[in-house]
């Protein structure tokens, strides 16, 4: 026979109340997501650093900041670590990014880059950039090219550039809405 619902009777309990438990916190996991915006200024040069914060599952904390380290390189290209300088950033929990403002990255020299995210545990393994010297720059392509695919997809794409001595790692493209005003539209 077939059994029918009623035939299930005093099968299931009740279920148990609930309780809350809060885990220790611990140092934070993962590698924090970074790149860099480098413009040439004559002379020097201005970095952007960008990075995206941890996910809450990373974070192992309530509070985790920042640590941007830069690290300069002699010509034979070995870090010296005297002169390294940190800069931290408290508790940021949207993307972020901040010109390491007052810094003078000389146009013939090479910097390492390193970010971290920190709580009173520990921190994450080192996210590696670097600035390498002007001259060893690659410039952006400027033969872009875009094709409308649908209403959620465009398609871009250029002529990869002759490489230079820095191993270029990939492309960061930056992207903003446009927004109607008066029939016109405008970068949002």
């Amino acid at each position: 026979t077939t059994p029918t619902p009623g035939d299930f009777k005093g099968y299931w309990s009740e279920c148990a109340p609930s309780h809350s438990v809060r885990t220790q916190e611990a140092a934070p996991s993962g590698k924090v997501e970074a790149w860099l915006l480098v413009t040439n200024e004559g002379d020097h040069r201005r970095v952007k650093v960008f990075w995206k914060p941890l996910p809450p599952w990373d974070r192992h904390s309530e509070w985790v900041d920042y640590v941007v380290s830069i690290l300069p390189r002699s010509e034979q290209g070995a870090i010296i670590p005297s002169q390294e300088k940190r800069f931290s950033f408290d508790n940021q929990t949207v993307d972020s990014g901040d010109v390491l403002q007052g810094e003078v990255f000389e146009s013939g020299r090479s910097y390492e880059i390193r970010i971290s995210a920190n709580n009173s545990h520990g921190h994450t393994d080192y996210t590696t950039m670097t600035v390498p010297k002007s001259q060893d720059t690659p410039s952006a392509p400027t033969d872009l090219r875009s094709e409308f695919v649908d209403d959620d997809t465009i398609q871009l794409s250029w002529t990869l550039l002759p490489t230079a001595q820095t191993r270029l790692r990939g492309y960061v493209v930056f992207w903003r809405e446009w927004i109607p005003v008066n029939n016109m539209y405008q970068w949002e």
